[in-house]
């Protein structure tokens, strides 16, 4: 927030790919110590079931129902994305921590103490 020059700028404060989907829930398996069922499927079955749906949404004039299923909007959420940061590190000297254990440590197991402690 010190950095001279950049005001009115944009940038992306996202670091490299640290843990694959697997790696996420295998943190989350091993901290809350019970395990998650997994049913992997391929992002097309998803989008088949969605646009299966959609003429039952129209139909019954649900809210969702003006929104035509689109493959690349489930596609998408694979999260295959890749962000260039190299102008935030250079501009703002900006260094993530790019650790994959410390993810799993602090942000899941930070986020899973909070929702255990909502839990009661």
């Amino acid at each position: 927030m010190e950095a001279p020059g950049v005001e009115g700028r944009a940038y992306n404060l996202v670091d490299i790919p640290l843990l694959s989907a697997r790696d996420y829930i295998a943190g989350l398996e091993r901290l809350a110590g019970y395990k998650v069922e997994v049913h992997p499927r391929p992002i097309w079955r998803f989008w088949l079931a969605d646009f299966a749906k959609w003429p039952i949404k129209l139909a019954v004039g649900h809210p969702d129902g003006g929104r035509i299923p689109s493959y690349a909007d489930w596609e998408s959420r694979t999260q295959k994305a890749v962000f260039d940061t190299s102008r935030t590190r250079k501009e703002l000297g900006w260094t993530p921590i790019s650790d994959p254990q410390r993810m799993i440590d602090e942000g899941i197991g930070g986020s899973l103490a909070v929702w255990l402690m909502a839990r009661g």
